[in-house]
This record gives structure tokens, sequence and C-alpha cells, in this order.
């Protein structure tokens, strides 16, 4: 495993350190396949060789193998990957082979469907390897998000059918497809561009609704939300090396989340501003900037709500990456990024990178490296 942790380490600084220094660079038509298959290929390498930097590698391979030995278990995981490990055993290489092989490899299709003719492919790859990489290793997660994101494309491609097969797929995989896929098919016939004034007017709403939430939770909702903070508390220790709410680093657990969520939020928001001058002239940049507005929305909502666990407000954030990373790479053929303003992206990414290793440190504590 101490090795395993170590590859991982150094390769996932190794992706994103080359694209970022290659960030704005343009690239040949005729090269997109090429590069975007060899980025696709170490993101899977990373996730089967290298993902014990994540905190998720060691509760994974204990789930396997209780499932494994036990014909009906006790588990969170969807049947389908019950049924998976039934076949496979107790495979934990075969386990992940399996999901991030379909995983990077329905990513590399619905990149090549979104943005194969854009020469700043190595734009979305960069962003990607910064903003959801990371996130994309540690679970099941990646696996909907970018099947319900590539069904949602289908049937905006008018391939109706095989849309819908994917989005049902989305929800067999991840219980927040059951979120995303009807979410995904109502904003993608919604026309949603904003100007000044409608974004004001959209952050008034959004406060009053925060307002009228967080004040019918407190009143209504009280003991319900101590005993739910108490649950939140005991069930986080597993990322703190003692138990205690202030023992073990859980403080700067914190942090680095409010800090990589922070970041996030504003480098996603600076590219969908740009990005509302493009809808009508892309119908990619119009489909991706609804799902991505819409998944950002309701995160920010959900985070200011101060409930105990902030999971879904991170599955909302964790969806809305991949279509921010490609609108990121579109509009940069409308408006390619100026000089400052490159340095401006770069610097807010070199900081969550920064931010990601922090918290790599913390994961070799708990899988004791």
């Amino acid at each position: 495993m101490e090795g395993n942790f170590y590859f991982g380490w150094l390769l996932y600084n190794l992706i994103c350190g080359i694209l970022l220094l290659n960030f704005s660079s343009k690239v040949k038509l005729c090269q997109n396949r090429l590069i975007l298959g060899i980025f696709c290929l170490s993101c899977f390498l990373l996730a089967i060789f290298g993902n014990s930097i994540t905190p998720d590698y060691i509760p994974y391979k204990d789930i396997i193998s209780e499932i494994s030995r036990t014909r009906d278990p006790f588990t969170h995981l969807e049947d389908i990957y019950v049924k998976l490990i039934h076949i496979i055993g107790n495979n934990y290489f075969l386990y992940q082979c399996i999901i991030y092989g379909i995983q990077f490899i329905m990513l590399y299709f619905l990149a090549s469907k979104s943005i194969i003719k854009s020469k700043y492919i190595i734009c979305f790859m960069a962003l990607f390897a910064v903003l959801g990489l990371y996130n994309s290793i540690g679970g099941r997660a990646g696996l909907c998000y970018v099947t319900t994101l590539y069904g949602i494309l289908c049937f905006d491609n008018q391939q109706r059918i095989w849309g819908i097969l994917m989005l049902a797929l989305g929800c067999l995989l991840h219980k927040i497809g059951f979120v995303l896929a009807p979410l995904f098919m109502v904003v993608s016939v919604i026309p949603i561009s904003f100007n000044r004034k409608k974004i004001i007017l959209l952050g008034i709403i959004i406060l009053g609704v925060i307002a009228v939430m967080r004040h019918i939770i407190n009143t209504s909702f009280g003991d319900l939300l101590d005993q739910m903070s108490d649950i939140s508390a005991a069930g986080a220790n597993y990322i703190a090396k003692e138990v205690g709410p202030n023992e073990g680093g859980s403080i700067w657990w914190k942090l680095i989340g409010f800090y990589n969520t922070l970041f996030f939020i504003l480098i996603s928001c600076r590219i969908l501003y740009i990005a509302n001058r493009f809808i009508k002239d892309n119908r990619m940049i119009r489909l991706y900037y609804r799902i991505s507005i819409s998944l950002i929305t309701l995160s920010i909502i959900y985070y200011s709500l101060g409930l105990p666990d902030p999971t879904i407000g991170d599955r909302f954030l964790s969806s809305a990456t991949i279509p921010i990373c490609i609108i990121a790479a579109l509009i940069s053929e409308y408006r390619p990024y100026k000089h400052c303003e490159k340095n401006i992206y770069i610097l807010g990414l070199l900081i969550l990178l920064m931010l990601k290793n922090a918290f790599i440190v913390g994961v070799s504590h708990i899988n004791g490296v």
C-alpha cells in the first residue's frame, strides 16, 4: 500500500503540473484524440495504482471483502455493485479496473462529443485534473456523473433512446443519479441566461429562499439537527486520527474543505460569467451552462442551510466539474484567455492543488503510510 500511495501522489502531481504548465496551449485538431486518450489512460492508471491517496481506499477495500463473503450484505452500495462483487469475488484490483475503466472510457467519449474540435482541449484537461480528478478516483460517484452527463448529451443530440438508457443507468450507479437525471432533463430545455440585473435578482431570490428554509429548519427540526450533528461528527471520525471533535486535526479538515469549496466556486463563477456571452453562439456551451449554473446554485443553497452533513452540497458541486471544464475549453475558441487572466486562473488552480496535497498528507496518516 505504501508504494501505491507514493506512486499515486507523484503521478497525481505530475499530471496536474504538466497540464498547468500548458494551460492555454493550442493543440492541432488532428492530435486531440491522441492527447485526450493519453490523459484518460493516465487518469485510469492513477485510479488503479495510486488511489490510496484518497480516504476511501481502505473503506471500499473492506466493504468489498465483506460483500464477497455475504450473500445478503447490509451495505450502502447500490445493487449493481453488490452483484458485480459477487461475480468477481474479493478482488479489489479487478473491481477498480472495471469501475474506473468504464468511467474514463465514458469521459473520453463525453469529451470527444463535446470538445474534440477545440484547439484548447488542454484547458479542459488541466481544469479537470485539479478540480475533479482527485474526487473521480475516490469512489463510485464519478461514474454516475459522467454517465448522466453522457446521457443528457445524447438526449440533446436527438439520440433520445440512448440518452434515456444512459440516464437510467446513472440512477443505478449512484443514488445521486435520481436527482441529477431529472434535473438535467429539466434544465436542458429551460432557457437560462443572465445579465447584471438578473444576477442581482437571482442573488436576492437565493438569499430569500435560504432565509426562509433556515427558519423552517431551525424552528421545526432543531432536535433532529442536533442528533444529525452527533451522527455526522461520529461518522467523520474515520478522517481523524483520534476520536473527538477537535482531535486528530478535524478543524484542519474543515478549513481545507471550506477553502477548497470556496476556490472551486469562485473559478466556476468566473468561467460561467464569461460563458454567458456565448450561450447563443454555441449549443454545447448553452447545454453545459444550464447544467452548471443549476448545480452550483443548488450547492450554494445547501451549504448555506448550515446542515451538519455537507455531502449533498459536495455531490452537486462535484457533478458540475466536468461541465465547467468543458465550458472553459469551448469559450476559449471565442475569447482566448489574456495573459493576466491566465495567470490568475493558474494561481487559483495552484492554491487548489496545494489544498489537495494538504488533504493527501492527512490521508497518509489515516491509512498508516
